[in-house]
């Protein structure tokens, strides 16, 4: 018997439906590893707009609110409710930050009140997210970093 025609006869009916589930298990795998990775990319821009916009509303307060030079009870309270305005933005979409995840440059209870010299208020705001997918991709946890600057125009003299 020839091998070369074996090899050659046409497949039968339920061995073309075998082979071509064959195709479709290995197509799904692919394409669910995909879809998959395309869902996980789409959390971690979620969580980069959620830290955005948390750093914003924390800068927001910052330049809204007194800061008392010769007040330090005042600057740490300031500090508290930069820091509270942050967590609360984010905490209403489901990410959870704490004191250490916040940044706020000039400290108020470190360095003070901004100057005249320097207004820029920047609050930054830092979040490990950790990817669905990081041990097929080998990304783990993926640090989001965020921040927002603002202008202070000094407190209020009336």
């Amino acid at each position: 018997m020839d091998m070369t025609n074996r090899w050659m006869r046409p497949l039968s009916e339920s061995q073309e439906r075998g082979s071509q589930l064959v195709e479709l298990a290995l197509v799904f795998v692919l394409l669910a590893l995909l879809v998959a990775g395309v869902w996980d990319l789409g959390r971690m821009f979620r969580g980069y707009i959620t830290i955005a916009n948390a750093a914003r509303d924390g800068a927001r307060y910052a330049i809204r609110l007194p800061c008392l030079p010769s007040n330090a009870i005042q600057r740490a309270a300031l500090k508290t409710a930069i820091t509270n305005a942050v967590i609360a933005e984010a905490a209403g979409s489901g990410i959870t930050l704490t004191a250490a995840n916040i940044t706020i440059t000039p400290d108020p209870v470190t360095t003070g009140c901004p100057t005249t010299s320097n207004r820029d208020v920047r609050v930054t705001v830092t979040y490990p997210h950790t990817m669905w997918m990081g041990g097929i991709t080998g990304l783990g946890d993926v640090t989001l970093s965020a921040s927002a600057r603002m202008k202070w125009f000094g407190n209020d003299s009336g």
